[in-house]
């Protein structure tokens, strides 16, 4: 379901290197701009397929994934309101990555000629961009770093620690153990037996799906590994 925007739309969450636009340019970008609303575990994009849009988050929370073979997926970050989908994909025919609901959603689509079309023109637009995409880049560096050098202990602390400094962790207690294995790079069932150590522990507290972290001194400590 679409629906094209209103110019005067107030509640509009732009990425914030739309900041260096001109009011003019602000103005032809909202006209050009549609929203689309998704529902949780509908894809937003599919890694492999070809990109015409640039995408970003207007409501609601989405997993930004590498598939991987036999099924198995690695959710490198969460992404959340203002955020880009899949920056990368301006630069380049195709999706870089796998963007699929966590919660229902609201997104805003651009064709992607409009948005170059003002970075033609535009050099601060052009360099912001630029910055959001290496920003993502080091991160998402920083994530394959953590699961091939670390213990399946540590990857599940730096999980929690991400959720927890993010402050996803009260926003998405619908995350489900699956999607908590998927962003800890750990099976499911390591998953389910570390929270439950961990709840004995007295380092995590459960409540349903809601994981509420008690020692997050200690969760530091143990991703150091």
């Amino acid at each position: 379901m679409f629906q094209h925007d209103n110019l005067t739309e107030v509640a509009v969450q732009m990425p914030d290197c739309f900041n260096k636009l001109s009011c003019n340019e602000f103005d032809y970008l909202c006209d050009k701009r549609i929203t689309i609303n998704y529902n949780r575990k509908e894809n937003l994009t599919k890694q492999g397929a070809f990109s015409s849009s640039v995408s970003y988050i207007i409501e609601g929370y989405a997993k930004l994934c590498l598939e991987g073979h036999g099924g198995r997926n690695i959710i490198v970050s969460i992404l959340k309101p203002s955020d880009f989908a899949d920056v990368s994909s301006l630069f380049d025919i195709r999706h870089y990555y796998s963007v699929i609901a966590v919660t229902n959603m609201k997104v805003a689509l651009i064709e992607k000629e409009y948005v170059k079309k003002i970075m033609d023109s535009n050099t601060r637009l052009t360099e912001e961009m630029m910055k959001c995409l290496v920003r993502n880049e080091k991160e998402n560096y920083k994530k394959m770093i953590s699961l091939s050098t670390k213990n399946m202990y540590g990857r599940f602390a730096d999980a929690l620690i991400y959720l927890y400094k993010e402050h996803l962790i009260d926003k998405l207690d619908n995350l489900n153990r699956q999607e908590l294995a998927d962003l800890a790079g750990v099976s499911l069932e390591s998953a389910i037996r570390i929270l439950s150590e961990f709840k004995k522990e007295g380092v995590i507290d459960l409540h349903g799906k809601r994981i509420i972290i008690k020692q997050v001194k200690y969760l530091m400590k143990l991703s150091m590994y």
